[in-house]
């Protein structure tokens, strides 16, 4: 199972430890994070605090040419 995660710091976790992007501020703990490995699912987390709807349609666009180089696009 596939699993993209977007979001703002709700998502990221910001200061959880331990991050796993200093620039997002996005821990290994956050709410993705878990989801993902209590279902054994490949997760692409692109939350990142401080996103805002018009970061996040972008980031949407970057996530969806992602699944589409790896043959995961539905």
């Amino acid at each position: 199972m596939d699993y993209v995660a977007l979001g703002d710091s709700y998502a990221s976790a910001p200061l959880v430890p331990t991050q796993a992007d200093a620039t997002c501020l996005r821990s290994h703990q956050n709410y993705p994070s878990l989801v993902a490995r209590s279902r054994s699912a490949t997760l692409t987390d692109v939350s990142c605090s401080g996103a805002t709807a018009t970061g996040e349609s972008v980031m949407a666009a970057a996530v969806e040419g992602v699944l589409t180089r790896h043959g995961r696009h539905h």
